[in-house]
C-alpha cells in the first residue's frame, strides 16, 4: 500500500520538477507572465499532490500508512486536515 501511494505522488513531483527544468532550461529569459504561470501550474501541482495525499490517508483509514502520511508527508497543511486524519483513524 505505501508503495502504492508512493508512486502516485512520485508522478507529482516528476510534474513539479518538469516544471522547474522548463523554468531554468528556457532558451530566452521568460517574461514575467510565463513566471507567473509556470508558478501557478507548480502551486496547482503541489495542491494536487497535497489533495492526494490528504484522500489516500481518510481512505485508508485502517492503516498503518494514515498517520504517517498526516505526520510525514503533509505537516505545513492546514491544521484541519492532519486532525481530520486522526479522527477517523481505527484505535
Amino acid at each position: 500500500m505505501l508503495e502504492e501511494y508512493q508512486k502516485a505522488l512520485s508522478n507529482i513531483n516528476l510534474r513539479n520538477m518538469e516544471i522547474m527544468l522548463k523554468a531554468s532550461q528556457s532558451e530566452e529569459p521568460l517574461d514575467q507572465a510565463a513566471i507567473d504561470s509556470l508558478e501557478q501550474v507548480s502551486v496547482k501541482n503541489t495542491k494536487r499532490g497535497y489533495a492526494y495525499s490528504i484522500n489516500f490517508a481518510l481512505n485508508n483509514k485502517d492503516s498503518y500508512i494514515a498517520p504517517y502520511i498526516a505526520t510525514k508527508e503533509i505537516p505545513d497543511a492546514n491544521i484541519k486536515y492532519p486532525d481530520s486524519i486522526y479522527n477517523v483513524l481505527s484505535p
